[in-house]
């Protein structure tokens, strides 16, 4: 769930969690904390299906190769049988 920007905890509200201290000097580094570990997991996601992606590109492209090798060398052989 996404909080509206009219909802968001600002850095000098009272703490959420009812300690009554500020929330920059309570729970605004816990908080961070679990965010930038959340974003990295994230970034991570989104680095290995890049580098999963690149993979199956790289990998088209040798079969592509393959068969089309395999093709070229089985019409040279078919034309010097018939010569």
């Amino acid at each position: 769930m996404q909080l509206s920007k009219s909802s968001k905890i600002q850095r000098n509200s009272p703490c959420p969690c009812g300690s009554g201290k500020k929330y920059k000097k309570c729970c605004f580094i816990k908080d961070e904390a679990a965010f930038e570990q959340q974003r990295e997991v994230r970034r991570k996601i989104e680095h290995d299906k890049e580098q999963e992606s690149d993979q199956e590109e790289k990998t088209k492209k040798v079969i592509d190769d393959s068969i089309e090798e395999s093709s070229e060398a089985s019409g040279v052989s078919g034309e010097s049988a018939e010569g």
